[in-house]
């Protein structure tokens, strides 16, 4: 997720008519007279300017790469090298990021504030997910074959392979548990893990794990998360691969397990990177506000292996100016900035 671009591999650009850079779903986008251009891949057209490209998200499904806006999905035709709309929805420009889950071969996006999306990739049929659905949708995942759905005050899990069955069954084990566990705080995120999942709040984290029981998960607080450790925002949060949740919080950074010191994911919180976590919590922190969502955003690169913390300087939100970037592999940190 940068907004700037190492010297030497911006493709060119009109200059008859200047405009600022584009982010989405961390790739770069210029954009001159012909409409948006990748910055690191070729030519990459839409059938209109992206009004707000950090409300806009890429997921692949299948053969496919489908790009979700404020008010319709798009699908890239590779022969036309443009992105086509094939789906459209209410209008929503509340500041949540979109969240994926693939379950019983059907693929659920979901942005609060929205219905539940739903994708047969072998019908190609869109329809929406509304009955026996939590109150207030925030985030949704999958685990263990089943669609997790993160609500206001709940976490509600589906049946078996069929993320439409959601009505309470004690023999398919579809059930809902309350976020009070951990406070009842605000919902920051909700990602899978290898054996169940993790519901992030603003008041703690709930681990809930796959069991062979009466139901399908057991839960318990994630040990070491408080207010004082929990995600800056819903965008400072990120999976980096090997199962592993890498956050940055006012204290600094963290990673739910640690694969070093024998703990297995979700039972317990601890500190990553402990060096570039104290250079973030003494010299960068504190020169913001860290209530502005947007300010601050982690994402991970999972073919090169970066980890990039992007900071909005200018603190006008998702207007990235540098990053801090971690290549993983070597446990390497450099910067990117103007």
């Amino acid at each position: 997720m940068l907004e700037r671009v190492f010297k030497g591999l911006l493709l060119a650009v009109d200059r008859r008519q200047p405009v600022d850079k584009f982010v989405l779903d961390g790739r770069n986008f210029s954009v001159d007279v012909e409409g948006p251009k990748s910055d690191f891949g070729t030519d990459l057209i839409t059938y209109e300017q992206i009004n707000n490209s950090a409300h806009a998200y890429t997921f692949r499904v299948q053969d496919e790469i489908f790009m979700f806006t404020d008010d319709a999905a798009l699908t890239y035709d590779v022969v036309a090298k443009t992105f086509i709309p094939i789906h459209v929805y209410p209008i929503n420009t509340q500041e949540y990021p979109w969240t994926h889950a693939a379950v019983g071969g059907v693929h659920f996006f979901l942005k609060r504030g929205g219905t539940i999306q739903a994708y047969n990739p072998l019908t190609r049929i869109w329809t929406s997910l509304t009955t026996n659905v939590v109150t207030d949708p925030h985030y949704l995942t999958g685990s263990g074959g089943r669609l997790i759905i993160m609500g206001i005050d709940d976490v509600q899990n589906s049946a078996l392979d069929d993320g439409f069955d959601l009505a309470t069954d004690i023999e398919k084990k579809v059930g809902i548990q309350s976020l009070a566990i951990v406070g009842g705080g605000a919902p920051i995120a909700l990602l899978h893990t290898a054996n169940g999942y993790l519901a992030y709040t603003d008041t703690g984290t709930m681990t809930a794990e796959i069991v062979d029981a009466a139901t399908a998960f057991r839960f318990f607080p994630l040990s070491d998360a408080h207010e004082d450790n929990i995600p800056i925002s819903r965008y400072t949060i990120v999976e980096i691969g090997g199962d592993l949740h890498v956050m940055l919080s006012k204290t600094g950074l963290y990673v739910t397990s640690s694969p070093l010191a024998g703990l297995q994911t979700g039972k317990r919180l601890t500190q990553y990177q402990p060096l570039m976590s104290e250079f973030l919590v003494s010299k960068v922190l504190p020169l913001f506000n860290l209530a502005t969502v947007g300010t601050f955003r982690l994402t991970y690169q999972e073919n090169l292996r970066l980890l990039f913390v992007s900071v909005a300087e200018t603190e006008q939100p998702f207007m990235f100016t540098k990053s801090y970037v971690l290549y993983v592999p070597r446990d390497e940190w450099g910067v990117m900035d103007k």
